[in-house]
């Protein structure tokens, strides 16, 4: 532990805190905050010391270290000169104001609504809720192996939360943080991209107003973190286009935003390589120098993840399928795969869905090439689009069709812009690079909507400089208000968390909160109090790949008494012998939650043979693949019975 509070000092003498104040600070401050979750995570794991008390124990050794390098570098107070800066106006002053009553609004949803989206339910949070109970993030058999492969940043950052908060209440926060760091990062991407003051607010407004990014910054999501340290990276990396040579201190920020970028969401990966590509065609004299060690930090940081998906599949980019990846890499089908995704954020009424869907088919007609072509569609699924207000599925219309009128102006403009200001274009064609290769590499899928907010975060800086540039000042004006306006209809009637509906956030019972999306709260709360009586305390999971495991973990908990340990059963993937002889040693199954269609018993299990014994009395009216069943032990049935 002693080694751990030198991390905090060490870290900040590289990065010369002290002498970079206001929003870089803040970025600065992420990335220390974040270093410090990933090296204590990985550390206590080691250890199986992955605890509440353990993490509480790493923050109060981080905030002495984070105090004494203070002291330590305290310097005489001097009179400070000041900068005279012009004061806003009135118009800036009115969309900052809107910018801030959104994060405000966001704010006060995401500390009192529960997460309640389908991935949060499934693999985001009963991942967290496992390693807690073996003390370590080490990988174990789950049904669903999203819990393992996936990048596991936001997941650590909850984890720490969960372990202070001793609940999920505060798990939202990261993503809307997340949302206050990508506003903080676009106005300096901005101002670097030479946006005056007026044009860093009109990408301010951009971001803050994207639906998917208001729905999103409530949830217990990955999307806004992962868009957070790409335009982190983003920033660094200009700062580095503009100099000779690269200092530690920047080779540090470069290498630990990246490193945080891939360990945060694969999507990463392809967002941030043409901005890896410029930056080492810029730089390539650093592969002369001992400077190149830095280079490997972004893997150093993602070791551990990658050694345990090595171990356990083989591959540390493991997907469990290839059903995500696209079969065809030709220029038409990767034309494909970019009007369907772009056609993903076009309806902006419920009216518009089917005109936009038959016009996307009809041009696929033209180019003859199917829309519905499986070796670009995920799962061999129908092409379609919606109108949404899920975080699953909503799209950014006006800010596409905003984006598709700055296109056009850049293009009308092409050589002015070239001539003035090449940058502009070469970031936004670094962005649009992005976008490319995530079309080419992965399929469409209904759901690559909430994928794409990285981008539409990453391009904001050159909506602020255009708007600022070439609209009218009235005309950008207008622009924002009416974005501003707009807002209103994802922040109050968001399908997972309604403010401005009879039932609502406010009203609905927290615990039916969590079943926003599937209407199942009595049976999870009846199977709970169940499992409870039966005074098991090692309890089997027995559930398909996508199913909602999270509310058993939340309703159990909140039963009296101490949390019984919960694992996988009947596990028929590549996880299945994960830790299974070290599950079977600590303690017998005493009782198996199944979560679908009942089984013809006995149930055959290395502990016995298990018999159904009850089932919720509230699963008549639901979906078969989603009823629950408890089982016991044969012995134990013909007692009850």
């Amino acid at each position: 532990m002693r080694g751990l509070s030198l991390f905090t000092t060490l870290w900040l003498k590289l990065m010369g805190t002290r002498s970079h104040p206001g929003r870089q600070g803040f970025l600065d401050l992420a990335l220390l905050v974040t270093g410090w979750v990933i090296l204590s995570t990985e550390v206590l794991s080691l250890v199986r010391r992955l605890t509440p008390l353990a993490i509480a124990l790493s923050w109060v050794l981080f905030s002495l270290g984070f105090g004494a390098y203070l002291w330590g570098t305290r310097r005489p107070r001097q009179p400070l000169s000041p900068i005279p800066v012009a004061p806003f106006d009135l118009e800036e002053r009115v969309l900052l104001g809107g910018v801030g009553l959104i994060l405000l609004l966001l704010g006060i949803m995401a500390a009192i609504a529960p997460p309640n989206t389908w991935d949060s339910m499934t693999y985001h949070l009963p991942r967290i809720m496992h390693w807690l109970q073996q003390g370590s993030v080490a990988h174990y058999p789950t049904a669903n192996l999203r819990q393992l492969y996936q990048p596991p940043g936001a997941e650590y950052a909850m984890l720490h939360l969960y372990a202070l908060w001793g609940s999920d209440r505060a798990l939202n926060l990261v993503q809307w943080w997340s949302a206050i760091g990508c506003l903080v990062g676009v106005s300096l991407i901005a101002q670097h991209l030479g946006a005056s003051r007026r044009g860093q607010v009109y990408s301010l407004v951009f971001v803050a107003t994207l639906p998917m990014g208001i729905l999103q910054a409530t949830s217990t999501k990955n999307d806004y973190l992962c868009g957070f340290w790409l335009v982190c990276f983003i920033y660094f990396t200009l700062v580095a286009m503009e100099r000779d040579r690269l200092t530690l201190p920047l080779l540090l920020r470069l290498s630990t935003s990246l490193g945080f970028l891939f360990f945060t969401k694969s999507t990463g990966y392809l967002f941030a390589f043409p901005f890896i590509l410029s930056l080492f065609i810029r730089h390539w004299r650093i592969f002369r120098t001992p400077k190149i060690a830095f280079l490997v930090l972004p893997f150093v940081i993602n070791l551990g993840h990658y050694g345990r998906n090595l171990a356990a599949f083989g591959s540390v980019f493991f997907t469990g399928d290839d059903i995500a990846t696209n079969q065809s890499f030709t220029p038409l089908a990767i034309l494909s795969n970019v009007i369907k995704n772009i056609a993903l954020h076009l309806p902006i009424s419920y009216e518009t869905i089917i005109p936009i869907q038959n016009f996307i088919i009809s041009i696929h007609q033209k180019i003859s090439i199917s829309a519905n072509d499986p070796r670009l569609t995920w799962d061999n699924s129908s092409f379609n689009v919606v109108f949404s207000t899920s975080e699953n599925t909503a799209g950014n219309p006006l800010h596409v069709y905003l984006l598709i009128i700055i296109l056009l102006i850049l293009c009308i403009h092409l050589q002015p812009r070239w001539t003035q200001d090449k940058i502009v274009l070469l970031y936004g064609g670094a962005v649009a690079g992005g976008f490319l290769l995530f079309c080419g590499v992965l399929k469409w899928q209904l759901w690559h909507s909430r994928l794409h907010l990285p981008l539409f975060i990453a391009i904001a800086p050159v909506v602020g400089v255009v708007m600022d540039d070439y609209f009218k000042r009235r005309i950008a004006l207008y622009l924002c208000f009416l974005l501003l306006a707009s807002s209103s209809f994802w922040l109050l009637w968001s399908e997972t968390k309604p403010i401005a509906s009879r039932a609502n956030i406010f009203t609905i019972p927290r615990q039916e909160q969590y079943f926003m999306m599937l209407p199942y709260a009595a049976s999870y709360q009846e199977t709970a109090t169940y499992l409870h009586q039966t005074g098991c305390d090692r309890i089997g999971l027995w559930m398909g790949a996508d199913v909602w495991e999270y509310p058993l973990w939340t309703m159990l908990r909140d039963q009296p008494g101490a949390m019984p340990h919960l694992q996988h059963v009947f596990v028929e993937n590549e996880s299945n012998q994960l830790g299974s002889s070290r599950n079977q040693s600590e303690g017998a199954i005493c009782a198996i939650a199944q979560i679908g269609p009942p089984q013809a018993p006995p149930i055959a299990t290395p502990w016995g043979e298990f018999d159904q014994v009850w089932s919720p009395p509230s699963d008549a009216r639901q979906l078969v693949t989603s009823q629950l069943h408890v089982y016991t032990k044969s012995s134990q049935s013909m007692l009850q019975k």
